[in-house]
């Protein structure tokens, strides 16, 4: 699980999340995203973030996503890494939890109401998600 307070840590969460070793990351980042190596380098020490858009797209990521770590719209993979590789939480719930959001989303009023309760410090994510998960 990285630190994804920054750019460059929602960045190696995405790295994380694709399998990428740490002695292949600023060669993947310059065959995906366009970048330079040197570039990709001090991006992931955090030294440099002007190629946002450049990375947002050959990471298949969110852009807002990926510059402040909020969500403006739903995009399954932005949602998975963060879940996954962000959160902690494992691959096997990952999918349950990304249902209640997807049913949110849709308005689905189960999903409505258990978000409502995780909202409120009433239900865990875990517990909510179990819980949409049974109703097929």
């Amino acid at each position: 699980m990285s630190h994804p307070d920054t750019i460059a840590g929602r960045v190696l969460a995405v790295l994380d999340h694709d399998g990428i070793s740490e002695r292949r990351r600023a060669a993947h980042l310059r065959d995906t995203c366009g970048i330079s190596e040197s570039t990709a380098r001090r991006l992931l020490r955090g030294k440099n973030i002007w190629h946002l858009l450049k990375l947002a797209r050959g990471l298949e990521v969110d852009s807002v996503w990926l510059y402040d770590g909020s969500f403006t719209k739903l995009h399954p993979r932005t949602m998975r890494i963060r879940i996954q590789n962000v959160l902690g939480y494992p691959p096997e719930e990952t999918g349950d939890i990304m249902r209640l959001f997807t049913g949110y989303v849709a308005d689905h009023s189960k999903a409505v109401n258990l978000i409502s309760l995780v909202n409120a410090g009433q239900m865990g994510m875990r517990m909510a998600s179990r819980i949409y998960a049974r109703r097929q």
